[in-house]
């Protein structure tokens, strides 16, 4: 319920659902009475309308949907922290809207699941910080971290990252040795050539995209 793609708002579907509350709510409840398993739900956060008195992200209208969806049944929420007319350009809101989110949340025992730009082991320890150390977390402080991380652009750009989050394990997987592992993996369980394709193009327009990135950070530490 959080997709911003045209092919997907165009049918009612994706971020949509967030301007149909009363329809999204029905989905959750009627997935969750019919089927024997806990309910996710993937979304985004609101921002006010054009012409409102104030701009930016609508944090309360952000933390009502939450709210609706967990009382509708969902298990866990996952949440972009961008709205959809936002895209990876934009800086996520995780400081305004985690923190609140993780609060109102954990009163129900719903677990938060954090999406957008997590690319490394610090980006997790970062969003750790933030929710176990900030200003709102006097109410669940004690209580289990109900929360986890959800990895999507940078799994697809580097498969590999999910090795790179433990502990032990920093070094990133070398690329010619990654896009053969990727070709005999798809060999073996005879999946479609064409996602084949589509998967080691995303890793080579990542590979090039990360170096980019390290080459930029490096310049302005520089």
């Amino acid at each position: 319920m959080g997709c911003p793609k045209h092919y997907a708002v165009s049918r009612g579907c994706g971020s949509a659902l967030m301007e149909r509350p009363i329809i999204a709510e029905d989905i959750v409840k009627t997935l969750r009475r019919n089927i024997n398993v806990p309910i996710s739900v993937k979304t985004r956060i609101f921002q006010y309308p054009d012409g409102a008195d104030k701009v930016g992200v609508d944090i309360a209208r952000s933390l009502q949907w939450a709210e609706l969806l967990q009382r509708a049944g969902a298990s866990a929420v996952t949440l972009h922290a961008r709205t959809p007319s936002e895209r990876c350009c934009s800086r996520p809101h995780d400081k305004e809207v985690y923190p609140l989110l993780w609060q109102l949340l954990s009163k129900s025992r719903t677990a938060l699941l954090m999406n957008g730009d997590i690319r490394c082991r610090q980006d997790i320890l970062r969003l750790q910080d933030l929710l176990d150390n900030g200003e709102h977390n006097q109410a669940t402080k004690e209580k289990s971290r109900n929360y986890g991380f959800m990895i999507s652009r940078a799994a697809l750009w580097d498969p590999s990252v999910f090795q790179q989050l433990k502990p032990a394990t920093n070094e990133k997987v070398p690329l010619m040795q990654l896009l053969s592992k990727i070709v005999v993996l798809s060999a073996r369980t005879a999946n479609c050539p064409a996602n084949t394709r589509y998967l080691l193009q995303n890793i080579l327009a990542g590979h090039r995209m990360l170096q980019s990135c390290s080459a930029l950070r490096s310049s302005i530490q520089n």
